[in-house]
């Protein structure tokens, strides 16, 4: 769970700096940028989920998958580091 919460307070500052400069486009590492982009296509798959009320299993599943896309994001950057490709994206994303 405390993954989680960190998960959404990163989401949620993430959320308030673009919202910031809808306009602005952003220089992120290739692997912040492929993050997110995992994220979202989980929120994506789960979305017909994520719109109404969650049964317990509903839930695990969904948080494995955030859980999964965290691990592997961490793993990598422990065993790789990080790129110096970037990804501009802009704030609507």
């Amino acid at each position: 769970m405390v993954t989680l919460y960190y998960l959404r307070r990163y989401l949620t500052f993430c959320r308030e700096l673009f919202r910031a400069q809808p306009e602005a486009r952003f220089s992120l590492s290739a692997e912040v940028a492929g993050f997110f982009g995992a994220v979202k296509r989980i929120l994506e798959q789960h979305r017909p989920l994520l719109a109404s009320r969650l049964s317990d299993r509903e839930r695990r599943r969904v948080l494995d998958d955030l859980g999964r896309t965290g691990s592997d994001y961490r793993q990598r950057i422990y065993r790789h580091g990080f790129s110096d490709r970037k990804t501009r994206l802009t704030a609507n994303i």
